[in-house]
């Protein structure tokens, strides 16, 4: 029985050897930290505002416009990627970011922050959706699910910065959903709006 518990020790040290020489080895490593380091000192950019759908079920073109006030300094590029409430509703008043909630569908169609595209973790598992690539390039993204505990916004923004489209750069509402609605800010019911 000693041998046998020799051997199965062995075993699992070699797997966990092997396993964390391939993981630093591993070409495909991203840190949330290192996420943003691309868009440290990079100009503002046009903000390009989503598709509105128009009375008779056509949708108007997109329109590109500076954003109407400044991203407060809790939100820019070289800051942390963990945000207040505060500074996410700065930027959400600013329109200079694509606001993404993270959690399951059947939530995001009880309330979401208006005007969020709506965008799950095993919706990157294979080729991003249309919308993805449609609105999120050149774009400050502000992604949150179910606050501090959640990890699903850190595994979106994994996946699309992985994209390498020139999406970001990213921040996390650190409370997030439930503690934009305990701020008793905006929000909003049914399914997605400007992101066909």
């Amino acid at each position: 029985m000693q041998r046998f518990w020799l051997q199965a020790a062995i075993i699992l040290g070699a797997g966990l050897i092997v396993g964390l020489a391939f993981s630093l080895a591993s070409p495909v490593q991203l840190r949330l930290g290192d996420v943003n380091a691309e868009f440290r000192d990079r100009p503002a950019r046009p903000v390009q505002q989503p598709v509105k759908p128009v009375e008779g079920g056509s949708s108007a073109a997109p329109q590109s416009t500076q954003a109407s006030t400044p991203t407060p300094p809790a939100a820019s590029p070289a800051s942390d990627l963990f945000i207040t409430v505060e500074a996410a509703k700065a930027v959400h008043d600013g329109g200079a970011a694509v606001f993404i909630d993270a959690r399951p569908l059947d939530e995001y169609l009880k309330g979401h922050i208006p005007g969020a595209m709506h965008l799950e973790k095993d919706a990157l598992n294979g080729p991003p959706p249309a919308k993805v690539l449609n609105y999120l390039p050149g774009m400050e993204v502000v992604v949150y699910c179910h606050g501090e505990l959640c990890t699903d916004s850190e595994n979106v923004i994994k996946r699309l910065a992985a994209l390498k489209k020139d999406i970001g750069p990213f921040r996390i509402i650190q409370a997030g959903f439930p503690g934009w609605v305990k701020a008793g800010l905006p929000t909003a019911t049914g399914p997605e709006v400007g992101f066909e």
